[in-house]
């Protein structure tokens, strides 16, 4: 949670104490406790849990951006006692398909690709959104993006994934390893000058020069809305960011 004006925290920790029952794990964190890989006691608690219902809660207490936020939670999921093998971004606006998860990691495993995509549907219309970037776009096609939309046809091929030059942040899924060493190339996993927008293209970059691959899921499905956690679709901050950051 970064930094929330609303009830999100309180009605977080109420839904928690309604529904998670003796045997299931809930954790609450402050950001540097995250940072440091979690409470070693609360940590054992977790991976002592037989169930997999087990949630941790982590309170950033400022709005650190899409991606301070969300670098916060990596630095913790890979520095736990046990380590995620995998990371998944996913947009506070986004609803996955049942199956979405399982066939995101059907084709990071049988890709060997450090990050993976799914594709994107709006969720009011069903129409797709976004269906990846491939290796055809030029970069000064991508920095006009306005004029020229960035969405492909899905591949009929039989496999599960494509390769593509960049995925969608809103539902994107991160080997471990990928994580690591952009972090080693760079320090950092997201970059934090940008706030927000524009990291997706951004770390899919580091990544390709850390020596991994990114594809897109086939059959992954996520249906997202039009930039409602920035305030809705061509709101001034979307916009503004958007740009500034194609130009970084």
């Amino acid at each position: 949670d970064n930094g929330s004006g609303n009830e999100s925290l309180a009605e977080l920790r109420a839904w928690a104490k309604a529904h998670f029952r003796e045997g299931e794990a809930f954790v609450e964190y402050g950001r540097q406790i995250a940072l440091a890989g979690g409470d070693t006691a609360q940590e054992q608690e977790l991976q002592s849990c037989a169930s997999k219902r087990r949630l941790v809660l982590i309170d950033n207490a400022e709005n650190l951006g899409f991606t301070g936020g969300n670098n916060v939670a990596i630095r913790y999921a890979l520095h736990r006692p046990l380590p995620a093998e995998y990371v998944l971004l996913l947009n506070n606006d986004a609803f996955v398909e049942r199956d979405c998860l399982e066939r995101l990691l059907e084709a990071g495993q049988g890709s060997g690709a450090g990050i993976v995509g799914a594709l994107i549907k709006d969720e009011a219309s069903g129409q797709f959104q976004f269906m990846g970037c491939d290796d055809s776009v030029s970069m000064a096609r991508q920095l006009f993006r306005p004029l020229f939309p960035l969405r492909h046809p899905r591949p009929d091929n039989g496999m599960q994934f494509q390769a593509m030059s960049w995925v969608s942040g809103a539902a994107m899924l991160i080997r471990r390893a990928a994580l690591q060493d952009v972090y080693r190339l760079r320090g950092c996993y997201l970059d934090e000058k940008l706030l927000l927008y524009g990291e997706d293209r951004e770390i899919c970059e580091a990544a390709h020069r850390a020596g991994y691959r990114t594809v897109m899921a086939r059959h992954a499905v996520v249906y997202h809305g039009a930039a409602s956690s920035s305030g809705g679709q061509f709101n001034a901050m979307a916009y503004y960011s958007q740009n500034r950051n194609r130009i970084f």
